[in-house]
Parts: structure tokens; C-alpha cells; sequence
């Protein structure tokens, strides 16, 4: 199995991982690469084993890949960019849908700001709201899932 070029080794990313967690004087360091997950931690000598040595000795552990978690069911709203989302259109300001409420397509659910900029995240299509997942003012990864619906009966 070839690997990508410019992408490191089991062995090699952990020798490095290593050398930075030394360097940087860090008590611990994770790193993620897609479902990978490396975990470092630096572990402190007892007193009476040091000897004219660094008295941290790092501790390495390679995590395997968590199970993929499984998909909210429903239909779902998700970010177009990433930003802060808003509940409300103001602070203090009610939100603009709670859970159990009913909505109907192109109905603004929540904003994001972005750069200064706010853009409404409106309903993909009708129905219940679910599930809200965020908190508001809450930093959102693009294509993060905000909300699940409840498919509802669209009306023409």
C-alpha cells in the first residue's frame, strides 16, 4: 500500500509528534488525521531515577480509529461555512425556533456570522424541528450539523 506523498509514516509521524511535544515543553499532544487519532504525554521521572538526563520521558500511545458515530436520522441542516451560529436574531432576543416547532421550507431556522457577514440557515424542506445541536454563539465547522427535522407532508 503506497502512502500519499508528503504524508508521513506511522513511525516517522510519532518520532515527530515527539520532537514537538519535547521541544514545545507540552504535558500533552493529540494530533487527527481523518480517523486517526495520535495522543501524547509527557510523563515527569521520579526525582531519584534522574541523572544528568531530561527528566520528562514521553509516553506514546496511538489510538485506533473511533467507530464512526452514527448519523442524526431526519432531515439534516447543516452549515454552509464556517462561523458562529445564532439562535436569535439579536442578543437576548427569543429564538428563532424551538425544538417540537414546525417549519416550513425556506423558513429562517438560524444565522451565522461569518467575517462580520450574517446569513440565515433556512429549512431544506417541511417539518418538525427535532433536534437543535449547537449552543448559541457556538463556533460551527462547515457542513456541521445544526439541526434535524422531523420530515413533514410538503404542501403544494
Amino acid at each position: 500500500m503506497s502512502r500519499e506523498e508528503g504524508q508521513a509514516t506511522g513511525a516517522e509521524l510519532v518520532r515527530a509528534l515527539a520532537e514537538i511535544l519535547r521541544g514545545a515543553d507540552l504535558g500533552r499532544l493529540e494530533y487527527r488525521r481523518g480517523e486517526e487519532l495520535v495522543v501524547l504525554e509527557a510523563r515527569t521521572a521520579p526525582a531519584a531515577a534522574v541523572s544528568n538526563q531530561a527528566s520528562a520521558a514521553v509516553e506514546l500511545s496511538v489510538l485506533q480509529p473511533a467507530p464512526a458515530p452514527e448519523a442524526p436520522a431526519g432531515i439534516l441542516v447543516k452549515t454552509p461555512l464556517v462561523g458562529t451560529v445564532y439562535r436569535a436574531r439579536e442578543p437576548g432576543g427569543a429564538p428563532l425556533v424551538q425544538v417540537g416547532q414546525r417549519v416550513r421550507r425556506g423558513e429562517v431556522l438560524c444565522l451565522i456570522e461569518a467575517m462580520k457577514m450574517f446569513s440565515e440557515i433556512t429549512a431544506p424542506a417541511q417539518g418538525t424541528v427535532r433536534e437543535i445541536l449547537f449552543q448559541d454563539g457556538e463556533l460551527a465547522e462547515y457542513d456541521a450539523v445544526l439541526m434535524t427535522l422531523d420530515p413533514g407532508e410538503d404542501t403544494p
